[in-house]
């Protein structure tokens, strides 16, 4: 969590300093892109520790 926030934050600062469309666009995509990275690792990690504790797996 600590490196995804440096990240976006780094991120949010390159697209606000960008003076050209394209790249401030590719700045806000990368931004997007790491958020879609974090929740889906998250998914994964929730769905990990409901297989975990499923009693029908025991």
């Amino acid at each position: 969590m600590e490196n995804e926030a440096w990240l976006k934050e780094q991120l949010a600062q390159f697209a606000t300093n960008e003076t050209d469309f394209t790249d401030r666009c590719l700045y806000e995509a990368a931004q997007r892109l790491v958020a879609e990275q974090a929740k889906r690792i998250q998914q994964a990690n929730d769905e990990l520790d409901g297989r975990i504790w499923s009693p029908d797996k025991w």
